[in-house]
């Protein structure tokens, strides 16, 4: 879009200056036609200076544009190329390369792109009166034209301009339209029209408006020549003056578009859009091994720097439990006083039975017949696997419990055991689902999460048995720096803080979920 509007622009801006060009000549012009040269001698001497003058733009532009993409190059690949060899892992060099046929075919397309608008611009300049090329231009003239056989021209002009305004109108402040392709080109097209639209107005109203701003203007001083200047020109070369409004829509409708789209990238890089903990705990270590559990406990316990900045941990063993027919496993996690222990996750939707989200998980905590869903339970999600009835807070709900074992798509899915819960609420897409272990997070009672594990599984990417949870300044960077180089120091390089881990990838928390998510889904 953005080369579509630098091309308009350019020929826009190539033709004006031409045809300034040749209307400057118009009475040299004159005098060669009445000695006897034809319209075509005129539009054939326009054409090759036009033309010249198109091979020394396209040579200066090609020369410049080699430059000066050689020099961005070399100087953003070596200013951070520190930076881009942590990025990808190892060092890639890149050097700027400059293909001679590339830069010929680059050279050819510009400069015919150029010759074509001055043939088309030599066309116009060739057809004048000689008498009124030797008299000069003048503004009776001019305003005859204007008020010739335009009128039913102008009449069409104005529906079509107060049409497309009122179409833009709509879009910038009743209904906003879907951002796909076709909406995109049509905003486009109205906000164009409807620019030139209102300029047309404007010039229409400046013979009404021009006894008003005399009076208005001279109360500061500025004299009514100025004014009558001022609107002398724009009515004797409309032309000019359209396409000036028309260069400066396309300039900034081309700004507007590039600041919506730095917007939308600089939103979806932050990481802050999403919650970076574990259910509320800034970083984890996983174990394999009940050994390894016991290392890291020992690690936490043992480093000074690390118990002074440490608010509370939690120890998780979570399994994956098939709850859908044909769908992906969930993650069970039991609700423990040390999860909700100063730890406020917000839900996403609450059971009109509480009073507050604590009141909600409490009720999980202390009643086995209470239940958090994952928020694809809440509203359709397109990673989602299989087919899902939407719930809301508050229904009752019998989930079924499906052994986990490999089976034909002729193969009947019957649950071994059916369970009814009530839905207290629904919890957020956070870092959670980041790791496969916690997949759909569902909590349920200890208890009732304790009796279902046997139904339980992994599946072929989890290596991990369990995981401690920290809780801590997790949005100190220094912190958690310092809190992986400690554990590291101790022995434990599982340590992850997924604000850290996030903040510095290249990839948004989405765009890394949805690749995994559908890796799972090849695998599954």
């Amino acid at each position: 879009m953005i080369s579509i509007v630098a091309i308009v622009s350019c020929m826009l801006f190539m033709r004006q200056v031409l045809v300034m060009i040749g209307e400057s000549r118009q009475q040299m012009y004159g005098i060669l036609r009445t000695i006897g040269f034809t319209k075509g001698n005129i539009a054939a001497m326009f054409t090759v200076e036009a033309i010249l003058l198109s091979l020394a733009s396209a040579l200066l532009g090609t020369i410049i544009g080699i430059a000066g993409g050689y020099g961005l190059v070399r100087l953003f690949y070596g200013a951070y190329a520190a930076e881009l060899a942590r990025m990808a892992g190892s060092p890639m060099p890149v050097h700027p390369y400059v293909s001679l046929g590339s830069v010929a075919a680059v050279f050819a397309a510009t400069l015919f792109f150029l010759s074509m608008i001055s043939v088309f611009t030599a066309r116009k300049v060739s057809r004048f009166s000689i008498a009124a090329a030797l008299r000069g231009p003048s503004e009776g003239e001019g305003g005859e034209r204007a008020k010739g056989g335009r009128r039913k021209r102008i009449s069409i002009i104005f529906m079509i301009g107060l049409a497309a305004s009122c179409i833009h109108f709509i879009f910038a402040f009743v209904q906003t339209p879907a951002l796909d392709g076709g909406n995109l080109l049509l905003i486009a097209t109205t906000w164009l029209i409807a620019c030139c639209f209102v300029l047309f107005i404007v010039l229409s109203a400046l013979d009404k408006l021009a006894i008003p701003l005399q009076k208005l203007l001279r109360l500061i001083g500025i004299p009514p020549l100025s004014l009558m200047m001022a609107i002398k020109y724009p009515r004797r070369h409309s032309g000019r003056t359209y396409t000036a409004a028309l260069l400066f829509a396309l300039v900034m409708m081309t700004i507007t578009f590039v600041v919506c789209i730095m917007q939308l990238i600089l939103a979806n890089g932050n990481v802050d859009r999403t919650n970076q903990t574990l259910f509320g705990f800034g970083g984890y270590a996983s174990y394999r091994t009940a050994q390894e559990k016991a290392e890291i406990e020992t690690a936490a316990a043992k480093d000074p720097f690390i118990q002074e900045h440490l608010k509370g941990s939690l120890n998780i063993e979570p399994y994956m439990l098939t709850m859908m027919e044909r769908g992906m496993a969930q993650a069970v996690v039991p609700v423990t006083e040390e999860l909700l222990r100063d730890n406020h996750v917000r839900l996403l939707g609450r059971s009109p039975a509480f009073s507050s989200d604590e009141a909600a998980w409490e009720a999980v905590l202390n009643d086995p017949k209470f239940i958090i869903l994952p928020h694809f339970y809440m509203m359709k999600d397109p990673l989602s696997f299989g087919d899902i009835t939407l719930l809301k807070a508050g229904d009752t709900v019998t989930l079924p419990i499906y052994e986990s074992k490999l089976r034909t798509n002729q193969d009947a899915w019957e649950p071994a055991e059916k369970r009814e819960f009530i839905v207290a609420g629904f919890v957020p897409n956070d870092a959670a689902p980041l790791l496969m272990d916690f997949y759909g997070a569902t909590f349920m009672h200890k208890a009732v999460a304790e009796e279902l594990r046997p139904f339980g599984h992994k599946w072929p990417g989890q290596d991990d048995l369990g995981f401690v949870l920290f809780k801590f300044d997790y949005k100190d960077v220094l912190l958690a720096q310092s809190l992986e180089e400690r554990f590291a120091i101790q022995g434990v390089l599982t340590f992850t803080v997924p604000y850290l881990k996030n903040s510095s990838s290249t990839w948004s928390a989405a765009s890394s979920y949805s690749s995994w998510n559908l890796t799972c889904k090849v695998k599954n």
